[in-house]
């Protein structure tokens, strides 16, 4: 009974129950806390910084042995944050906070230069997605509107809403009720994001949305009506502009060439003070400086170049001031420093892809900017109105190159020049098609016949098959049509001499004159047929019969 009742004691004696069980129930909660934070540990090597490495906490290893053994006991006191990491953390934060900020900025500038360029976009926008069968839709009566305790203003509110829901406005609606055209608004808007603040402290380094805006800066000069208020437009429009030459760099090539473009498309109006400003502006971007534009593409300084060119013709004296007949020169003094590379070097492997043929150390960079001018200015000549072709057309010479008799052609150089001759052949060929009064008519065969004498027959007959065969039958159709215009008494003239020369003796112009004449034979009710009668003396007619016959014996046949 002793040893029972000592057994039962013993049991019931806290104090050596606490010395059995604590020690292995208080070692495994270590170990598996230890394991825990020793995977942590490693989780969190992936993570921190190569340099933060070495500060990290060592790994736990278990001691082998008696498992009674008690485990040391580690105590880990949390690390503060590194430094690093936080400056990432920052880094990222502001880096989120800043493409925010440039989508707000973005979708303001939008926002801004659609509401200038029509009265309401966001009712505008709301009737395009309203279907046809919203006009048909019937307004609630006022009883409906009485029993839903509506009142009178809600009750307008809610006709005028109903009104709004119908068809969208016709062009004419729209140009009646449309808010009086103001460029104020993205003036100042402009002004505000180039101007920094507390909130902002650096303006963005592009522009958003740069050519919306540009456009958008265009508008007061397309009127061709004459007010106080215009005038006031285009000055804010002209400042704005300003303000984007001082604030953002363009973003590349191409967007620097649509800075030149606005002013070339801007100084088309009246002479005065605001064109001189607009002048100065252009010469301040084109000839080197702080806001310098570098052009390193063919592609990009020919749209330059024919920016100029067809500004040109707009520059015409319209009176007798000193200041209309001083802007021509000053073009062309601009489009000089074009041509001498103000503007920066062609790059040589662009030239190659355009043009198909290498660049070598034999090429005269200077040279090959003047034959890309020209070409340019060839594409003008076949694009521009038709009313400023023969005023521009006396300018050719001028900015003619050095022909192949005055220096050698590398592959490089003949590859443009030939595509020059033959844009400039097209051109020729469709001014003389121009319908234009007497006076401009026959100043246009004059300028003509004297480019084609002088310099497109002479090169191309030193150039020979490097020439396009559509080019030499183009320079034919010329002479063709030279020779047929009426009261063109020197043109005519030299056109029948040549013809006869062609025809009658040997030359290389006579299978392209036959391929011409065959093609003009086979059209029918030709423009050239009618005036058969005056290649006297050629045996053109007889030759012309011929090719009639043939074709109406083949039409005849194959019907």
């Amino acid at each position: 009974m002793s040893d029972r009742s000592s057994s039962e004691a013993s049991s019931l004696n806290p104090e050596r129950k606490r010395k059995l069980v604590p020690l292995r129930s208080t070692s495994s909660d270590e170990t598996v806390a230890s394991l825990s934070r020793n995977r942590w540990e490693q989780l969190r090597q992936h993570v921190l910084p190569v340099s933060n490495r070495s500060h990290t906490s060592p790994t736990l290893v278990l001691p082998s042995g008696d498992p009674q053994t008690p485990l040391p006991s580690f105590k880990t006191s949390l690390q503060k944050p590194s430094r690093l990491a936080l400056l990432g953390f920052r880094h990222v934060v502001e880096h989120v906070k800043e493409a925010d900020e440039t989508r707000k900025v973005s979708q303001e500038f939008e926002k801004v230069c659609w509401s200038i360029r029509m009265a309401d976009p966001q009712k505008f926008r709301t009737d395009l997605n309203i279907t046809a069968s919203s006009s048909h839709r019937t307004l609630p009566s006022n009883t409906s509107l009485a029993s839903d305790g509506t009142s009178v203003v809600e009750r307008h509110s809610h006709v005028q809403t109903e009104h709004d829901l119908r068809r969208p406005q016709s062009v004419q609606s729209l140009k009646t009720y449309r808010i009086p055209l103001t460029v104020k608004p993205l003036y100042q808007l402009l002004l505000h994001h180039s101007t920094p603040s507390m909130e902002r402290t650096a303006t963005s380094v592009i522009l958003p949305h740069e050519s919306l805006v540009l456009s958008t800066l265009m508008s007061p000069f397309l009127s061709t009506e004459e007010s106080q208020r215009l005038d006031e437009e285009r000055w804010n429009a002209i400042e704005a502009f300003e303000i984007i030459m001082r604030s953002w760099a363009p973003d590349n090539e191409g967007k620097g060439v649509e800075r030149f473009l606005w002013c070339c498309k801007a100084a088309t109006i009246p002479p005065g003070a605001m064109r001189t400003r607009i002048l100065s502006i252009l010469w301040g971007l084109i000839i080197p400086g702080d806001n310098n534009y570098v052009i390193s593409t063919p592609e990009c300084f020919q749209t330059l170049a024919r920016g100029l060119f067809s500004l040109l013709p707009q520059l015409q004296p319209l009176s007798s001031s000193l200041i209309a007949h001083e802007e021509i020169p000053f073009l062309m003094d601009v489009i000089s420093q074009v041509r001498d590379g103000c503007c920066g070097e062609l790059e040589a492997h662009v030239l190659q892809e355009e043009y198909g043929a290498n660049f070598s150390e034999k090429d005269d960079k200077d040279l090959i900017r003047e034959v890309i001018l020209l070409e340019a200015l060839s594409r003008c000549l076949e694009d521009c109105p038709n009313n400023s072709r023969v005023w521009l057309l006396q300018y050719v010479e001028h900015y003619w190159i050095r022909g192949p008799a005055e220096t050698k052609f590398t592959p490089l150089l003949l590859a443009i020049y030939t595509r020059t001759l033959d844009t400039l052949s097209r051109a020729l060929l469709d001014i003389l098609f121009v319908p234009l009064d007497q006076g401009a008519s026959l100043e246009g065969a004059q300028h003509v016949a004297r480019l084609v004498q002088s310099r497109l027959i002479p090169d191309i007959e030193l150039l020979g098959n490097a020439v396009k065969p559509e080019a030499k039958m183009n320079i034919v159709k010329v002479v063709l049509e030279l020779s047929c215009m009426d009261r063109a008494i020197e043109p005519v003239q030299w056109g029948l001499s040549l013809l006869h020369t062609w025809y009658r003796g040997p030359s290389v112009w006579r299978s392209h004159l036959d391929l011409t004449l065959q093609e003009i034979a086979s059209t029918p009710f030709s423009v050239s047929h009618v005036h058969v009668d005056t290649l006297y003396g050629l045996d053109i007619q007889e030759y012309l019969v011929k090719c009639d016959l043939q074709t109406f014996n083949s039409d005849q046949t194959s019907s």
